[in-house]
């Protein structure tokens, strides 16, 4: 009977130790390493302090650990470990020492907690300058851009007509800022789509800002002013092309079959950032060949008569200064992957770019001559049959 009760009390002696050390490191658990800043901008040769602390005060020591993205050696850091006395309130202190230009995450650990928000995202920039400029230019394109479609508004008006605007064009430049106006705004203000980017990518930054949302609603506000005076005024025989009708037709099919999988829950990994991921394809496809049916036209037609040369040429300012932001961007933080590990976002500027220059070209150059008069019909048959210019002899 004795060994009965002596085992059953050695059984409840064991069971407090394992309460204890549960609760012990469950305590743990809820302990996080903080850090005074998730961004750091400095310049090189420029020094920073960065601060580490508990949450809350553990009884024992902890042992801080500071570390870099792999192979990176752009930065130094003093010292790379610190410890947190016990019971301690007060934070360790880290010199942050940048030695080249580029980009990289500072990763913190410590024992015995968690520390999956424990990071600081370093940027370091050759010199300031580059960044005011970098900036500047920035806000120069953002207002070429965002204004470029109001003279062909105004053309449109003054004109009573959009008889040399083609419908394609606007097609694919409407839907495609449709889709990247519910891009930006979901990735600012759902916090559901955050969430999933952040559960993706713990280190990254959402990839839109406020500009962003407001530059894409005011050009989509644009494209529909568009497609009212497409409505309203006269066009002659100009329709949208079979071809592009089925793309789009495509297109919003696939957009609300992925909706209603979504809203199934077929689908359990990241399914809204996925479906954005999926607007962003569309509105790439747009930019590269909304241009082309536009450039036909007035080859077929022989004159830019409708299509307004302002809105080229504030298009093509803003073109070239975004891709001499990049490669200042680029240089000023060392940084050439975010051109060409990305490509697709540089040759699609270059792309946008060179159809400018070609409808400067044709406006400038081969069809200038071309006077108002002369009207003559395409052949039936075609999407784009529209008066056509007898050129001056």
């Amino acid at each position: 009977m004795l060994q009965y009760i002596q085992i059953i009390s050695s059984t409840r002696v064991w069971l407090i130790i394992a309460e204890i050390l549960i609760s012990i490191s469950l305590s743990r658990a809820l302990v996080v390493l903080e850090v005074s800043t998730h961004d750091l901008y400095l310049q090189v040769s420029e020094t920073a302090q960065l601060s580490v602390l508990l949450s809350t005060p553990l009884n024992d020591s902890v042992s801080v650990f500071l570390s870099t993205s792999a192979e990176c050696n752009m930065v130094n850091i003093i010292p790379h470990n610190h410890t947190i006395p016990a019971r301690s309130t007060e934070p360790v202190n880290f010199v942050i020492n940048p030695v080249v230009a580029g980009e990289t995450v500072i990763f913190v650990r410590g024992d015995f907690v968690s520390d999956s928000r424990t990071f600081v995202r370093l940027s370091v920039s050759r010199n300031r300058i580059f960044d005011i400029i970098g900036s500047t230019i920035g806000w120069i394109y953002f207002f070429a851009w965002s204004f470029s479609f109001y003279p062909q508004i105004y053309l449109n008006w003054k004109r009573k007509s959009v008889i040399g605007l083609n419908f394609d064009y606007l097609a694919l430049n409407t839907v495609g800022f449709i889709a990247y106006s519910i891009y930006n705004v979901c990735f600012k203000y759902f916090d559901g789509v955050r969430e999933e980017y952040k559960t993706l990518n713990p280190t990254g930054v959402i990839p839109v800002e406020v500009n962003d949302v407001a530059f894409a609603l005011h050009v989509t506000f644009t494209s529909f002013v568009l497609v009212f005076q497409c409505i309203s005024y006269e066009k002659g025989n100009q329709k949208m092309s079979w071809l592009i009708k089925f793309g789009l037709g495509v297109v919003s099919f696939g957009s609300f079959v992925y909706v209603v999988v979504i809203v199934l829950e077929l689908v359990k990994n990241q399914p809204w950032l996925n479906f954005l991921y999926y607007l962003s394809y569309i509105k790439l496809a747009s930019t590269l060949t909304k241009y082309t049916p536009q450039a036909y036209l007035n080859c077929r037609r022989k004159s830019t008569e409708g299509w307004s040369i302002v809105f080229v040429l504030m298009d093509v300012t803003g073109g070239f200064l975004s891709i001499g932001q990049m490669l200042l961007v680029a240089y000023n933080y060392n940084d050439w992957k975010s051109i060409f590990g990305n490509f697709a976002k540089f040759g699609l500027g270059v792309v946008s770019v060179s159809y400018d220059v070609l409808f400067m070209i044709q406006h400038y150059c081969l069809y200038r001559e071309n006077s108002e008069e002369g009207y003559q019909r395409l052949p039936e048959g075609g999407h784009d049959t529209v008066q056509l210019r007898t050129p001056k002899t």
